[in-house]
């Protein structure tokens, strides 16, 4: 009768490497947009009233419209910026503990 054959000590090699927890740049730029976006409206809402000077009129949609564009350009830069720092921590902690150990 044939013999199961016996798991080999010579199978794949595995080696244990640190993790970093790096964060994900675009999630960061797009709540930097979204929250560019949210405050466009809320701005809109609050500030935005018919009638300007020098008989130049914009609606609502036109003023919502420039300010979301504008701050959601702002907006993205923060979050990369926000997104640049945090994986800056994030290297800089496991530098710390790797010293560690």
């Amino acid at each position: 009768m044939d013999q199961p054959e016996q798991a080999s000590s010579h199978g794949p090699q595995t080696s244990w490497r640190p993790v970093v927890k790096r964060p994900r740049f675009g999630v960061f730029i797009l709540t930097g947009v979204v929250a560019a976006v949210v405050a466009a409206g809320v701005v809109t809402i609050v500030f935005g009233r018919p009638g300007g000077r020098d008989g130049v009129d914009y609606g609502l949609f036109q003023v919502f419209g420039y300010l979301a564009v504008v701050l959601g350009i702002v907006g993205a830069l923060l979050g990369g910026l926000a997104a640049v720092l945090a994986a800056h921590r994030a290297e800089r902690r496991q530098r710390r503990r790797a010293a560690r150990r």
